[in-house]
């Protein structure tokens, strides 16, 4: 089994040759590497590094509500992590940045 690390991300096979095959007999995927926020999501995270907990908010600075795909991206690149459920708005959960979300706004460079 064999890793390349390219420009284009990094592929995985179980031959050096041309044609690489997983190890389930299937062609070899091309596994991206993950991306950095986007200016949205960037917001959204950012207002999470000066409050208690890391917690993030459920609103904007304008009082509207965080937009929910901006919210479902973040949790699902591990950037931001459901924390728990507002308890006076039952089903608007409360989510938090996690080490990965603190790694990327905080690193040099904004490399991931």
């Amino acid at each position: 089994m064999f890793v390349y690390c390219g420009q284009g991300g990094v592929m995985v096979g179980n031959t050096i040759s041309g044609r690489s095959r997983s190890h389930r007999g299937q062609p070899s995927q091309v596994l991206r590497r993950p991306r950095r926020p986007d200016a949205a999501a960037r917001r959204y995270l950012t207002k999470g590094l000066g409050s208690a907990g890391n917690k993030l908010p459920l609103f904007d600075a304008d009082g509207q509500r965080t937009k929910a795909e901006t919210v479902r991206r973040c949790v699902e690149k591990g950037w931001a992590e459901t924390w728990f459920t507002e308890q006076v708005e039952p089903g608007w959960p409360v989510h938090r940045l996690t080490a990965k979300g603190l790694a990327i706004l905080t690193r040099r460079g904004e490399r991931s």
